[in-house]
């Protein structure tokens, strides 16, 4: 199971790296997705929101020795922590809001 979550958040940053406009070879772009998520996952995190700098930082630094212009990699990361962090962080808030309502009413 945790192989099958671990392939799918680097094919979703392979997918990413490609919408922003990154063009290197699908080897050069799934290294990068692992070192990324190496890195995030040796490094200790305090919070969600310091996930946003280890996995930016990393990228930054993987991908800067292919020439890669910073505004790609950070987009294409923050539009993966958006897609799998904050999205469904903001829909789960919405049921709790509504159930807590439906709670108070009763």
């Amino acid at each position: 199971m945790t192989t099958a979550r671990y392939f799918i958040f680097v094919a979703q940053l392979v997918i990413l790296f490609y919408l922003f406009g990154i063009r290197l070879s699908f080897l050069e772009m799934a290294i990068g997705a692992v070192f990324v998520f190496f890195i995030k996952a040796i490094v200790p995190l305090l919070n969600f929101a310091s996930d946003l700098g280890v996995r930016e930082l990393s990228a930054l630094y993987y991908f800067n020795y292919f020439g890669v212009l910073p505004s790609m990699v950070v987009g294409a990361s923050l539009s993966l922590w958006f897609i799998n962090i904050l999205l469904p962080m903001c829909v789960g808030a919405i049921f709790v809001f509504k159930i807590k309502n439906k709670d108070a009413q009763t």
